[in-house]
């Protein structure tokens, strides 16, 4: 089973999720969900992707640059939020954006995944423009976090078989064991075939959050994007995230981008999201050292 519709999912999941935390009733939770059901449908019914059968496959190694030259981006009616921006990633490395909320971060995974396209610029994977890959291989290529932690209504192994379905017991092993889960599944009574519960029932936040990790892990793209990833985290999640990023830094591109100060990581660049110009701006070497303190 292709992977897009899950990631699809997760978006809007996530706007579903803030809307929904504060109900008192599982009756009300449910309604609500419904009704956030029945509007995905016809936002995907209304907002279909053009067809992209002619797109060739361009192929890319495990190591990806990202370069962004010349970006310029306004929502219809709104204000520019990218004016003729560049942006350099290194493959290998991680890089971070630092920005207030609003100031375009989201924007700017959105543009990766092409939900939305520039006004003018390029973006370009290995050398290579976004635009010659077909949607669903671009998705392919690219892990995202979001600060939203969704669980389904099944069993522990389905929840993590949704980053990658054909994923075997050593590679879900091997995830649960780097998010720290190990002890958690001892715990089940039916191991991997328990039901979760999303609502948190006999599952704490951490468990839930590190759950959301070891998929994360599960999918090992070559590209890793992270939206506000401490946010809403417990300690013990922030540390297991935290050590999953800098394990991964030898074999993947990191592109995190938050608003926030960071626990302990092996930074390579610090770029500041203007947000009254709309450019990136990187940040000088003693603000890298220091980006504990930032936020």
């Amino acid at each position: 089973m292709p992977f897009e519709p899950f990631l699809l999912f997760f978006f809007y999941a996530a706007l579903l999720q803030a809307s929904i935390s504060n109900l008192a009733s599982a009756f009300a939770n449910i309604q609500t969900e419904l009704t956030g059901i029945r509007n995905l449908s016809a936002f995907f019914s209304e907002h279909s992707e053009a067809d992209e059968s002619d797109k060739t496959s361009a192929s890319l190694d495990k190591s990806i640059p990202i370069e962004i030259k010349g970006l310029t981006f306004s929502y219809p009616g709104g204000r520019v939020l990218f004016r003729n921006a560049d942006l350099f990633i290194p493959p290998n490395s991680i890089t971070v954006i630092h920005g207030p909320s609003g100031s375009g971060k989201s924007t700017l995974i959105n543009l990766l995944l092409r939900f939305y396209s520039p006004v003018n610029g390029s973006i370009r994977f290995g050398g290579i423009d976004i635009t010659e890959f077909s949607r669903a291989e671009l998705r392919g290529k690219i892990s995202v976090v979001t600060q939203f932690h969704h669980i389904f209504h099944e069993s522990l192994k389905t929840n993590l078989l949704v980053a990658k379905p054909d994923a075997d017991e050593k590679e879900i092993e091997s995830a649960l064991k780097q998010a720290h889960l190990k002890e958690f599944l001892k715990r089940l009574p039916a191991g991997l075939d328990e039901v979760m519960d999303p609502r948190g029932k006999g599952i704490s936040g951490g468990e839930k959050q590190r759950i959301c990790i070891a998929r994360f892990l599960l999918r090992n793209s070559p590209v890793m994007v992270l939206d506000e990833p401490w946010s809403n985290l417990d300690e013990e999640a922030r540390k297991v995230l935290a050590e999953v990023i800098n394990l991964s830094k030898p074999s993947t591109t990191i592109l995190i981008l938050t608003h926030e100060a960071l626990p302990s990581l092996a930074v390579d660049q610090v770029y500041h999201l203007l947000e009254d110009k709309g450019l990136f701006v990187q940040a000088e070497d003693s603000e890298k050292l220091n980006i504990r303190e930032m936020g």
